[in-house]
């Protein structure tokens, strides 16, 4: 019953979400064009009346794009955002040069009809490893007269006179996961993830939602999402499947978004967001917590690290960091996280506690609370004063050292509970059974939280035991055992005031139980015998007197009965 941030954890679950009408379709060029473009042909009368289609390689012939115009003939309500990658190395592309004339002929239709052009140009300049850049530089300026909005992918990390220069230009820049090997597709739909997951960055418990309704076509198959294709697991063939829908497995989304935004700082730098992509991984973090997933939780957080711009932004993030990974217990890199935050300014006070629990963790209680009368001594500010107090109570309780818990617990803020309890642990382990049953009356008055009401009621159990109030305590221990996984000291303390009261086959049971729990327990097989000899059971109460003797010859009642029953 300890106070501390209360976590909410999200049970593994496979979510399949309802379907929807694809938004986005991301095609692998690279498989044969004739069925892909036949296959598109179909799935654009299924796809919502807006939506985008990402060529992810050469659409050489213009079969791709042809398809896409005809849709647009056909319907007139109909809007294309055509994303196209062509090498951007040595000047504009041919198929770069046929989706701008297609675009041409929407436009001037937009420009006579006063209404907006139905094919937007976005195309995607690849610049191939070692080339230099400026050609593509000069090509997108070029597009973007022309009403087009182009893109840069990098297969080379940005220097910062590329990354000023396409600035300059509003360019975004995609970049290849730093490997020369990413596949188009791969950049490209992490990319979209990412978008997907900025949109909603100020809509409150939806960060780890479904991307954006897409779809993803490579190898002949078609695919719920870009996570369902990196992991093979398909939908369909194309001839199989031709009316695209949005079916995802919500399950997998944190895990996809949490793979993301970890590694997005290189793109947050190259594309100037780094305030962005920082508030990103914070957020991000903070969702995976709520899930339970604190080792992708600790990697975002990283991330916001690496994206800080001042001290202060990068001992916030720090801290984070280290707080997931306490969650996670990886410890040390815990501890390495709150040092170097306290080198960057964070509060001594506030490293200090978050130190602590680093040691609680490792249960070190002594280093513990050296780090509590640190933060203690330091000034709260943040932390609270009754805070420290009780959790420098709870590393005393652990070391059995009651007296000095009684002492932090009587400074640790108006009666709860929880404190009560602690004082009533403190008082029976001090032997003072009537004060202890004191506190644990209180604790039930104040209202305890529903999974502390057994241990409370095994306490008062307890003390009533002592106290020689038998029927009183049967009743607290048995709804102690209701309330709770029982233990052995529960079937112990259980058996022995039913063997008080005479109700020695409900006791023989209870000590059964006992030894269920733990076969070692050579006092409760000597308890058994006890009350197996009440019983007239004198045959079986020997064999149980001989067991407990086995395991420890020094329990006189045990040899005492065994001396009038066995022998």
């Amino acid at each position: 019953m300890e106070r501390g941030l209360g976590r909410r954890r999200q049970e593994d679950r496979v979510v399949t979400l309802s379907r929807a009408p694809v938004e986005w379709l991301f095609l692998d060029a690279d498989a044969p064009v004739g069925p892909l473009s036949s296959w598109l042909a179909d799935a654009l009368e299924h796809c919502a009346w807006s939506c985008h289609v990402v060529v992810a390689g050469s659409d050489g012939e213009g079969r791709l794009l042809g398809t896409v115009v005809d849709h647009l003939e056909r319907e007139e309500v109909a809007l294309v955002y055509f994303h196209l990658v062509a090498d951007g190395s040595f000047g504009p592309a041919p198929e770069v040069a046929d989706l701008m004339d297609a675009a041409a002929r929407f436009q001037d239709q937009a420009y006579r009809e006063r209404t907006g052009a139905r094919l937007v140009p976005l195309p995607i300049l690849e610049v191939a490893p070692g080339a230099d850049p400026g050609p593509a530089l000069g090509t997108a300026g070029e597009l973007a007269a022309r009403l087009a909005k182009p893109s840069l992918l990098l297969r080379d990390a940005p220097d910062e006179a590329m990354i000023a220069a396409a600035a300059a230009l509003g360019l975004r820049l995609y970049l290849g996961s730093n490997t020369r090997d990413s596949s188009l597709l791969e950049i490209l739909t992490a990319a979209h993830v990412l978008d997907s997951t900025m949109a909603r960055l100020d809509c409150a418990g939806r960060l780890l939602d479904p991307c954006r309704a897409h779809n993803v076509i490579a190898g002949g198959r078609v695919f719920d999402c870009g996570r369902q294709w990196r992991r093979g697991r398909s939908r369909g063939g194309l001839a199989d499947d031709r009316a695209p829908v949005w079916q995802p497995d919500a399950s997998l989304c944190a895990g996809c978004i949490a793979d993301t935004v970890a590694g997005t700082g290189p793109s947050m730098v190259a594309n100037q967001r780094k305030r962005e992509g920082r508030e990103l991984a914070l957020r991000t973090s903070s969702a995976l917590v709520d899930t339970g997933a604190h080792l992708a939780a600790a990697e975002a957080a990283v991330t916001a690290v690496e994206l800080s711009q001042t001290p202060e932004e990068r001992a916030d993030a720090l801290i984070q960091t280290a707080l997931c990974r306490l969650a996670a217990g990886q410890l040390e890199g815990a501890d390495r996280a709150l040092l170097e935050a306290r080198v960057n300014g964070a509060p001594a006070n506030l490293v200090a506690y978050h130190r602590a629990h680093v040691q609680v963790a490792w249960r070190d209680d002594i280093e513990a609370l050296d780090r509590f009368s640190e933060a203690l001594d330091l000034g709260p500010d943040s932390l609270s004063a009754e805070d420290l107090h009780f959790e420098m109570a709870m590393s005393h309780i652990r070391l059995e050292e009651w007296a000095d818990a009684r002492t932090h617990l009587e400074q640790a803020g108006r009666p709860t509970a929880t404190i009560a309890f602690n004082l009533g642990v403190c008082d029976v382990n001090d032997g003072r059974a009537e004060r202890a049953l004191v506190h644990f009356d209180r604790a039930l008055e104040l209202g305890p939280a529903e999974e502390d009401l057994g241990r409370i009621r095994f306490f008062r159990g307890f003390c009533l035991k002592e106290l020689g109030r038998f029927e009183e305590a049967v009743e607290d221990l048995r709804r102690s055992i209701e309330l709770e996984e029982p233990e052995l000291a529960h079937h112990n303390s259980l058996g022995f005031c039913l063997f008080k009261l005479g109700r020695h086959a409900e006791a023989t049971a209870c000590f059964e139980r006992a030894v269920a729990a733990d076969p070692g327990s050579a006092i409760d097989w000597a308890n058994i015998g006890v009350n197996l000899e009440r019983l007239g059971e004198d045959e079986r109460a020997a064999e149980m007197y001989r067991r407990a003797l086995g395991m420890d010859g020094r329990i006189e009642f045990a040899r005492e009965g065994l001396e009038r029953v066995g022998e």
